[in-house]
Formats: C-alpha cells, sequence, structure tokens
C-alpha cells in the first residue's frame, strides 16, 4: 500500500515487494515452533517457553525490511514549492507520504512479504523522519473505506437502518447480492449490536494512562444475504463500522448502567491495568526507540449482555482499540483509577480471570463456563488473569522482536515508523504470532520515538 499525500491520504491496493517466502540468501530460516502454534491442550497446559530465534532468521527479516526501505530511495524528498508562486502558507505539492506494507508467517514459520488474502502477522509503516504529518495507522483508515460508516451514541436503530441502506441499495444495483431483504435484515442486526456496544463504551469514564479510545468491525457478506465478520478479507464486499469516543458533552446517548455497561467495564478497567503490567519489563522497547501505545482487541457480545474475547471469528461484534493519552513518556504508565470531574470513580473490574467467548465444547470442558448461550451457542468461559498476563508479555517481546529488526535497517531518509504484529491467543493464556490462516484477536501497535 502507498501513500501519496497532498491535503490528503489516497490508498492504492498494492504491495511494494513480492513473493510469500522471504527472497533472502536466508530462505531456509524459519520462526522458532513456539512462537506462531500453540501446543495440542494449550488451555490445560502451561505456556511453552519462548525459543530464540535463528541469526537466519533474524537476518530474513531485516533484509525484507530494508528491500522496502532501498525501494524507497529513490523517491524525493517532499518538495519546497517555489517562492514565487501566490500559496497558502501550509501548501504541500503532492508527494509520497509513505508506504505500509504487509507480511505473514504461513504454517511452517516462513515470514514474507502478504500478497494474497489472509491475516496479517505484521505491518510496517515506512515515512520519512522530517515528515510532520501523524502516523498513518491502519486502524484509521477504516473510516475512509468505501462503505465505512461512524456509529455515534446520539443514533438510533432508525438512524443505522437509514445510515446502511445505501449499502444495500448499492449490493443489489451491483448484483452482489440476491436475497435484499435477508442482507438488510442481518446488516441492520448486526449494526444494532455494535450501536448498543458504541453506547456503552461512550459512557465509560474518562480512565488515565490505558483508555478505550475506538471500536470497528470489518463486515462480509454473500450472496444470499449472509454477513459475517470478517479478518483481513479481499473483494469488494466488505462494510465497514466504525466508533470513536465522544467527548461527554457529545455522547448524549450514551448508557452508563445496565449489565452490559458493568461487564465493558470491568473489562476496560482489568486490561487498563494488565497491559501496563505486561510492559514493565521491556526496556528492549525503549532502546529500539519505540514506544508501545496502542493494544487490539476482538471482542464478542453473548445475548445481548455477556463480554469475552472472541475466540471464534463468527462471533467478534467489534475490535475495541486501547490507547494511552500519556504523550511522552517512552513505556506507557498507567494510573490505576477513572475519573469524573476530577473526582475518582469506583470501576467494576473482573476478579482474577479474563472472559472469552468461544463456541468449541472441547474449549469449554475444564474451564468456568457460563450458563447463558448465544444464538450460535456461544459461551463465556474464565482464563486466569496471572495466565493472561504472561501470554501478554510473550506478546509483547515477539513485538519487540520485530521492532529490533526494523531498528537495524540502516537509512537516513525513509524509516520504519511504525510497526504492528498480531496475534492470536489460547485458553491458557498463551499468546502465539497469528499465521495466514489465524484469525488475529490482539493486535499490539509500536511507534517510533526517536529520529
Amino acid at each position: 500500500m502507498i501513500l501519496w499525500s497532498a491535503v490528503c491520504v489516497f490508498e492504492l491496493s498494492c504491495l511494494l515487494g513480492c513473493g510469500s517466502r522471504p527472497e533472502s540468501p536466508a530462505h531456509n530460516g524459519a520462526l522458532p515452533v513456539s512462537w506462531y502454534k500453540a501446543p495440542e491442550g494449550a488451555a490445560q497446559k502451561p505456556a511453552v517457553p519462548l525459543e530464540k530465534p535463528s541469526l537466519e532468521m533474524d537476518e530474513s527479516i531485516r533484509a525484507q525490511f530494508a528491500a522496502h526501505t532501498a525501494a524507497l530511495s529513490d523517491i524525493l524528498d517532499r518538495p519546497v514549492p517555489p517562492p514565487d508562486l501566490n500559496h497558502p502558507a501550509d501548501w504541500v505539492a503532492w508527494h509520497l507520504d509513505g508506504m505500509i506494507a504487509s507480511f505473514a508467517v504461513d504454517a511452517g514459520g516462513i515470514f514474507g512479504a502478504l500478497v494474497s488474502d489472509g491475516t496479517v502477522t505484521v505491518r510496517g509503516t515506512w515515512q520519512q523522519p522530517a515528515a510532520t504529518a501523524p502516523s498513518i495507522s491502519a486502524k484509521k483508515a477504516v473510516s475512509a473505506k468505501k462503505n465505512g460508516f461512524k456509529f455515534r451514541s446520539s443514533m438510533n436503530v432508525s438512524d443505522v437502518t437509514r445510515m446502511l441502506e445505501p449499502a444495500v441499495r448499492t449490493a443489489v444495483l451491483t448484483k452482489a447480492v440476491q436475497n435484499e431483504g435477508e442482507l438488510r435484515k442481518n446488516l441492520v442486526h448486526q449494526g444494532a449490536q455494535f450501536l448498543a456496544f458504541s453506547k456503552v463504551l461512550d459512557g465509560l469514564h474518562a480512565r488515565r494512562g490505558w483508555h478505550v479510545d475506538s471500536l470497528q468491525l470489518q463486515l462480509t457478506f454473500d450472496a444470499q444475504g449472509k454477513v459475517t465478520p470478517a479478518v483481513n478479507a479481499g473483494g469488494q464486499l466488505n462494510i465497514f463500522f466504525d466508533w470513536e469516543k465522544a467527548s461527554d458533552a457529545e455522547a448524549k446517548g450514551a448508557v452508563r448502567e445496565g449489565e452490559l455497561f458493568q461487564n465493558v467495564a470491568a473489562f476496560a478497567e482489568t486490561m487498563g491495568q494488565l497491559i501496563p503490567d505486561a510492559l514493565a519489563d521491556s526496556k528492549e522497547i525503549r532502546a529500539a526507540g519505540f514506544t508501545l501505545d496502542q493494544f487490539q482487541v476482538g471482542m464478542a457480545l453473548i445475548a445481548g449482555v455477556k463480554l469475552g474475547i472472541a475466540q471464534v471469528q463468527s462471533t467478534v461484534q467489534g475490535k475495541i482499540i486501547f490507547k494511552t493519552n500519556t504523550q511522552s513518556s517512552l513505556l506507557a504508565s498507567s494510573e490505576l483509577m477513572s475519573v469524573s470531574g476530577g473526582q475518582k470513580v469506583a470501576v467494576p473490574k473482573f476478579s482474577g480471570f479474563i472472559p472469552f467467548a468461544t463456541t468449541d465444547p472441547d474449549d469449554i470442558q475444564g474451564q468456568f463456563a457460563d450458563t447463558v448461550r448465544g444464538r450460535d451457542d456461544s459461551r463465556i468461559v474464565q482464563v486466569p488473569e496471572n495466565a493472561f498476563r504472561e501470554g501478554l508479555g510473550r506478546a509483547i517481546h515477539m513485538g519487540t522482536y520485530f521492532i529490533q529488526r526494523a531498528q537495524e535497517v540502516d537509512t537516513n531518509r525513509w524509516k520504519i515508523t511504525q510497526i504492528e504484529t498480531e496475534f492470536d491467543a489460547s485458553l491458557g493464556g498463551d499468546f502465539r504470532l497469528a499465521t495466514l490462516a489465524g484469525q488475529g484477536q490482539f493486535l499490539l501497535d509500536f511507534h517510533r520515538i526517536t529520529q
């Protein structure tokens, strides 16, 4: 994906680089199995210690990052307008503002550029250090999509129905769908659930440190009008829902009571404390010149009130994006309280567990399962909080490995300014890199803080 910019950013659907396997001399290198494949019965077993990748693997990843950097080496710097032209002070000519490249890990641990559909493992953003434009995050591209819809808590279901109708009409006119009524019904159902989720998130009190920043959902549909969540699906049959936290004055329809609110508030507070706990020993991030300031997790709602991390893609109702508002710190710190009008607010928190949502009967065995079932027979199970915290620490360690390889690429102009890494987790709290066929339940977003 190449980004050209003057006043706005355009996205072109192409990747610089080709091939699904590394092109460097170290093409036989692969990531350790413990990085991408969970052992059988992982929910009942302790996590296997992470092995150190080989020097060949180090060189393979470094070479691929370097190849993408080299491809930008002949691009001219941001142009400076001639002094004799009568342009506004902030005028900038069209120029290459940045590039986003996606990489994936296959079933054998081979790391390479992603050139077809599949789950992204690592996504890198290249920009010139002198550029003053904000970093280009893939998560923020959702609202710019052709079929992107922004939700606000002031909306009701009728508003959602009217908002989504153009997408239904377009699908019918382009003959992408045969059952118009089924598509409309299913799309509005998904929209109503997303709106309910949004209203509750807008009801959360402001939290210092790590807090909920936004919610997103990518959907796909078939010719019969069936609508399902999608992960990195290609083609045109995609619809994108997007919500961002509003100020208290703007959140007129926010919900601050009820079982769903209590569950969402407890999850937000628990995660807001777990992330900095897992970051405590990650000095390597600072040494590589990056910071971890965003964390994304796919969530499921069961029976409209139960909340859990989505273990199965079909249950995803949205991806919550946590962000830190500690702009000046190298590693995001946390203040363990929420605030409203400067006063401390009592916030619910899960006691010793993290809720996961699953439809697999084998996963439910041996775990505490809630009696409430979703329409797809999904249920909430409890994953021990300490195991989840350790797993998150493993994920941060793996993400740090990729930013270290990015830091080793020698360049004075175009640099990797952002690295996003995707992970899946077992019900034992064991995090692994998401592979091509994976789900991508979690995303860690690292940004460069040194030039």
